[in-house]
């Protein structure tokens, strides 16, 4: 009787620490997953932003050889030569 309850208390023990490790990796796995989702989104939010940041200065990027900023560079010049 004693051999049975020992060998049943030891079968006990090994599901229980079984089940409390799946657990544990299930939480784990979720709390990975969440950061991942959360690592995500601000990436795309970063985007959306960059996008908007981008349509709101005029639609243009800093390396475009063919935009002007200055359309009075010219004038500017010339009035300075004058004086």
């Amino acid at each position: 009787m004693k051999a049975a309850t020992t060998a049943m208390m030891i079968t006990t023990t090994k599901r229980m620490k079984t089940t409390a490790m799946k657990k544990a990796a299930k939480k784990k796995h979720s709390r990975l997953l969440v950061l991942e989702q959360r690592s995500l989104r601000f990436q795309r939010t970063n985007s959306i932003l960059e996008k908007k940041r981008g349509a709101d200065e005029g639609g243009h990027d800093d390396n475009d050889e063919d935009f002007d900023d200055d359309d009075n560079d010219d004038e500017k010049d010339g009035n300075e030569e004058g004086k």
